[in-house]
């Protein structure tokens, strides 16, 4: 079940769940998906048991080195 999120408690935190990180950045969740699985190695992206996390600050740097989705 989604739950949605108030935007600024998700700017505060360190660590977004999939669904907080889709809402938060506005990216898709199959696009979000896709872009954790094809860059498991860059530094946002946090494996906690069998579920990635999204590094939040990390992940916002990554996004202004790429041109596109």
């Amino acid at each position: 079940m989604k739950k949605n999120c108030n935007l600024s408690e998700l700017a505060n935190k360190y660590v977004l769940s999939l669904n907080e990180a889709t809402q938060y950045f506005g990216i898709g969740e199959k696009r979000m998906r896709s872009l954790i699985r094809n860059n498991e190695d860059e530094p946002w992206v946090l494996m906690v048991g069998s579920h990635y996390r999204v590094k939040r600050l990390a992940f916002e740097q990554w996004l202004k080195t790429v041109n596109n989705l």
